[in-house]
């Protein structure tokens, strides 16, 4: 299966991508994904924030699991798959660089039944950076 998401940095909606990857992949192959259809450059700390499908508990998956912004459940990008925590109903926020606190909204838009092994930028529009106070976002959804 293939998930083509909808990526929205969260307070300049001319500022998305779509993007394709398959429901086999790790967090951390979605975050190198956003990374360069974002044309994002260097190392910076990162999560995700998603809401576990069995619990519904709000749960951080990022690439340090033993550090802690805030008390949430945490866990290790490079282990988590997509396929167990994405649904169609599933809100995802990932925030990239914690000093600027890039904020994307993150919706599946479609599941594609087809063989597909790579990670490509379908579509996207306007251009980075642009300064965006993702603080609120934290602990809003």
């Amino acid at each position: 299966m293939v998930y083509v998401f909808y990526v929205n940095l969260r307070g300049a909606e001319e500022i998305w991508r779509k993007v394709a990857i398959p429901d086999v992949m790790t967090f951390k192959k979605f975050h190198e994904a956003i990374q360069e259809a974002f044309g994002w450059s260097g190392r910076h700390m990162h999560e995700f924030i998603i809401r576990d499908p069995c619990s519904g508990d709000k749960v951080r998956i990022t690439e340090n699991a033993g550090w802690t912004l805030r008390p949430l459940d945490t866990y290790d990008e490079e282990h988590e798959i997509l396929k167990r925590w994405v649904t169609p109903a599933t809100q995802i926020v990932y925030i990239y660089d914690f000093e600027k606190e890039y904020a994307h909204d993150i919706e599946l838009i479609k599941v594609l039944d087809i063989p597909f092994d790579r990670v490509i930028c379908i579509d996207g529009e306007g251009q980075l950076p642009l300064s965006v106070d993702a603080a609120a976002v934290r602990d809003e959804f």
